[in-house]
């Protein structure tokens, strides 16, 4: 629980550079488009994903629009590492 304030208190004063900044510390290169949709995705879904009304399935399924299909699967692997961690 203590995990998902800290995730909220970030989301809050979360930008584009953090977005684009976490992604190349993973080995990720966001273009502009990908960072802004990321970033959005993130600021209105994350609530939704800690209260169970958004699956994993339906993460990875938005990720997959948003991503070029080489991000899209560096995403995953990172995701799925840090999933079980929140």
């Amino acid at each position: 629980m203590l995990n998902r304030l800290f995730i909220r208190e970030y989301v809050k004063k979360m930008t584009y550079d953090d977005v684009r900044n976490v992604a190349l510390k993973n080995g990720i290169v966001l273009d502009n488009e990908e960072v802004v949709s990321i970033y959005k995705y993130i600021k209105n879904n994350y609530a939704n994903y800690f209260s169970g009304n958004i699956s994993d399935y339906d993460v990875i399924k938005e990720i997959k629009k948003i991503l070029s299909i080489t991000n899209y699967e560096k995403v995953l692997k990172i995701y799925n590492i840090y999933k079980d961690k929140i």
